[in-house]
Order: C-alpha cells, then structure tokens, then sequence
C-alpha cells in the first residue's frame, strides 16, 4: 500500500524549535491510502498523528492559535515541487521550503536542510472514494 499525507485537512497541534531542529505535530494529519498512486486512484482517506522533523531549520511568519487545520500547503525541494501530498514515511535533504497556509489566515515558511515526516500514532479510518483529478502535485 501507498500513504501519502495531504496538507489540506490536515490540523497542525504544536510547533516546536530546539535549537536549529523544528518539530511539527500534524494532529492529525489526513493520510491518503491506496494499492495505485495517491491522489490518482481509489484511495481510502484516514486520520493519523504524524511528525514533520527538519533540521537546520528556520520558521518565518505568523503562526495561528495551536491547534489550527491547514487550508494548503506545499514543499519545494531542489529538484522540483510536490504539492498536496508527501510520501508517508519520507525523508528529503538539500534546499527544502515547507509553506503551510492555516485556515485561519495565517501562513508559515519553513525551511531546513534535512526533513523527515513519519507516523507517530496509529491510523483510524475516514472514508473511501476515488479522486477525479490529479492532486499529487
């Protein structure tokens, strides 16, 4: 099975900077699931605690309220952009920019030299259905 987290409808809980390593609890985060491609296909959608890692990280801009459901957001690496959905678990290093648009307006950029997202809880079922359009980015 492929899972992919999608930024949209996903709740970001808490934010946390140690030193030059940020911590991002998605609370949960929307996970894609699906025996084809994420966002392609049928997929089942579930709700899952998830845990964006970067190191040699910086935070710009106004964070939200915490907790707060993300209305967007994209990651842009080196060598292209994945939009909506990242690959669950992964792991990226080089140049990357998170931008995070919050349903309450605000919106960060973080950027960092390494990231790692990984599930940090189990997963509890949402919902079935088939996307129409491509969303992978």
């Amino acid at each position: 099975m492929k899972r992919a987290v999608e930024f949209h409808d996903s709740r970001v809980g808490s934010i946390k900077s140690l030193g030059n390593l940020i911590e991002v609890e998605l609370a949960p985060a929307y996970v894609h699931q699906t025996a084809g491609e994420p966002g392609r296909e049928r997929v089942t959608g579930w709700s899952q605690p998830v845990r964006l890692t970067l190191q040699n990280a910086s935070v710009k801009g106004k964070q939200p309220v915490l907790p707060c459901r993300l209305s967007d957001g994209q990651v842009r690496t080196g060598d292209g952009k994945l939009k909506y959905l990242l690959p669950l678990p992964y792991e990226e290093a080089g140049n990357i920019e998170i931008r995070l648009q919050f349903d309450s307006g605000e919106e960060i950029v973080l950027t960092a030299m390494h990231i790692e997202l990984q599930a940090s809880g189990e997963p509890e079922f949402v919902e079935e259905f088939h996307s129409e359009k491509d969303i992978s980015g």
